[in-house]
């Protein structure tokens, strides 16, 4: 044997023992090994067993028929570029479809390498199914939570134990206005150089979770804090936290608080009026009577005005406090705001060392409310606007017309046309942790204060249909805001009242509970001429009434007070008086304001009502309007 044919001998030995060691390697290994020209031509049964196709039936087949559709085109031109000796990615993910029709996830390695100037493919392929659906389960659940953390109207943020911020969802991110993270909390939202004495993680280190509601020292904001663990894999504790804002619910809230306290005040001013006018009634009624028994004692008579003149304005404080009253609606009618500011501005400055400035738009709207309470509110904040300079300044009162055209978040108005009063001092201001408790009843800063100036200017207003503000800032003054409805009608005037007493005949009845009332009307309506009987309650008076009846003698009018202790009112004994006689006429009378048949008396059956206290000059003219006009 020649030397030539020793070494042929010697390369196919070798060749076919590489054969067996390839093969070998191949056949044992638990990924898929192939080798192609576009074409299979050897497969390891390892990727048998990941397509599913026997070796016979993939040598006839192309790399990228296996594939799923996406894949193909992809792939083919990858293979075509490589066996050509161009460059292609040598790692990539492909899409399979298996003999059966499932899919799988293969990683694709691939190399080439040249026999007899020809290139050949090799490539690895490896199932990574179960890790592809993980992987998009999981990014399936990070799209979830993330649209979640997106869409949630409050603030999400992450701190690790050492308090720096690991994460803050996109609405924090817009709320500070730059990416915190890594930074500690309390600095980037509290700017403290050290853990806030509030902070809830000592807790979560714990185990607890955490629901509170917290106050921001510096924006005065509240927020629904929801405060949990979060344990990571990797065994490190982080919070996870939740905040929404809920300011305006706390304001709602505190609006709520304060009407309820206001109710309660008003059920005892209301008891504390309705006695009150009683009281007034008969020292107006006497005092009427007394002027006109002594016309001709001109110097007796000027002392009993200026006794009735007090009495006036004690009516007044009574209205005032029937504002707190359940129900006691304040007495509107159209007017100009102008003219009222105008003159309660100059009765409580006039003499001070407080100067003012005075500013109405132009064709200022007219407002539906009640005159005589919203001059209260207007001296109620004058004077404490003087009393915030004691060394002088100037008060500015600024008057416009405000539109709301859409409903405001925090601002308890409907969409509608207002009036706006701004009332702006120059004083020492209000510390800000005072200004939500200024209009509760009884709070007060002032040594002299009682505390219920602003709580009954609160009151009055609500009752208006409006609402008041404050804003202030220590050392450079408070501004009030004050919103009344506006009134589109026209301008009522006010008939002048005639001061004569108008004379008269019939029997009248009255039921009153309160024996100075029953003597002062029984005495005054007889001045005028008429005879009178007076009963304590509805029984005593509905018995007189049907013993009337009986002798024929029936009274043309009767007079009743709208409540009595214990018995019956006004409402229950004219209806049984109607049973008798139906057409009988009553007048209701009541130093109670709240009840809803004083302020429409006709559908409860009386001709008209009295309001006390009155004069003997109003008790006159209803008598002339009821007895006699219509004859």
């Amino acid at each position: 044997m020649s030397f030539k044919e020793l070494s042929t001998a010697s390369l196919e030995e070798a060749l076919r023992e590489s054969e067996t060691k390839f093969k070998a390697l191949t056949e044992s290994a638990p990924i898929g090994i192939f080798l192609y020209t576009e074409k299979f031509i050897y497969v390891n049964p390892a990727m048998e067993r990941l397509t599913g196709y026997r070796a016979k039936e993939l040598y006839n087949l192309y790399v990228w028929d296996i594939l799923h559709k996406d894949f193909r085109d992809t792939v083919r031109q990858r293979v075509k570029s490589r066996l050509r000796g161009q460059e292609a990615p040598t790692h990539y993910e492909v899409k399979a479809v298996t003999k059966e029709g499932h899919e799988k996830w293969l990683e694709i390695s691939a190399a080439t390498f040249e026999i007899r100037g020809k290139h050949i493919g090799i490539g690895t392929a490896v199932d990574i199914t179960t890790r592809k659906q993980l992987e998009i389960s999981l990014q399936e659940i990070v799209t979830k939570y993330q649209t979640i953390l997106e869409s949630f109207e409050g603030y999400v943020i992450v701190i690790a134990d050492d308090y720096k911020i690991k994460f803050m969802n996109r609405k924090l991110f817009e709320l500070k206005g730059w990416d915190a993270l890594q930074q500690p909390c309390y600095q980037v939202f509290h700017s403290l150089e050290e853990p806030c004495p509030w902070c809830p993680l000592p807790k979560i280190r714990s185990g607890h979770k955490v629901h509170s509601e917290f106050q921001a020292p510096k924006s005065g904001k509240w927020y629904q804090i929801v405060a949990s663990p979060l344990k990571l894999p990797s065994g490190e504790l982080q919070m996870l936290v939740l905040a929404v804002d809920i300011t305006d619910r706390k304001r709602a809230e505190e609006e709520a608080l304060r009407a309820s306290k206001l109710e309660a005040l008003g059920l005892l001013a209301g008891g504390i009026a309705h006695d009150f006018n009683n009281f007034l009634t008969s020292i107006l009624g006497n005092i009427s009577l007394a002027k006109l028994k002594l016309k001709n004692h001109q110097d007796i008579k000027r002392l009993l005005c200026l006794a009735e003149e007090g009495c006036v304005k004690a009516k007044e404080l009574t209205y005032q406090l029937l504002t707190f009253a359940k129900g006691g609606p304040p007495v509107k009618k159209p007017s100009s705001a102008i003219e009222i500011i105008k003159d309660t501005v100059s009765f409580c400055l006039r003499g001070s060392n407080v100067k003012w400035d005075l500013d109405f738009e132009e064709d200022l709207w007219l407002v539906k409310l009640d005159p005589t309470q919203f001059s209260q509110v207007l001296t109620n904040l004058v004077i404490n606007a003087k009393q915030a300079m004691p060394q002088g300044g100037t008060l500015r009162i600024l008057a416009r017309n405000y539109e709301i055209k859409n409903w405001l978040p925090g601002f308890p108005l409907e969409p509608g046309k207002y009036i706006e009063i701004v009332v702006q001092d120059e004083g020492e201001g209000i510390p800000e942790e005072y200004l939500p408790k200024i209009f509760d009843p009884y709070f007060t800063t002032k040594k002299e204060g009682t505390g219920l100036g602003l709580a009954i200017t609160y009151a009055i207003i609500k009752k208006q249909g409006g609402h008041i503000r404050v804003e202030s800032e220590v050392g450079r003054g408070t501004t009030f805001f004050v919103y009344l409805p506006a009134w589109a009608g026209q301008s009522e005037t006010d008939s002048p009242q005639e001061e004569e007493i108008y004379l008269g005949k019939g029997r009248i009845l009255i039921m009153d509970d309160e024996e100075m009332i029953r003597e002062t009307l029984q005495e005054a309506l007889e001045y005028m001429g008429y005879e009178v009987i007076t009963t304590c309650d509805g029984k005593q008076a509905l018995e007189e009434f049907k013993n009337a009846l009986e002798r024929q003698e029936p009274f043309d009018l009767v007079i009743l007070d709208l409540t009595v202790p214990g018995g019956w009112g006004g409402r229950r004994t004219l209806k049984e008086m109607r049973r008798l006689n139906p057409n009988v006429k009553a007048i209701l009378a009541s130093g109670y304001a709240d009840d809803p048949a004083f302020h429409d008396a006709r559908p409860y059956g009386f001709v008209a009502a009295l309001r006390k206290p009155f004069t003997i000059q109003e008790l006159s003219r209803v008598l002339q309007k009821v007895l006699h006009q219509d004859h």
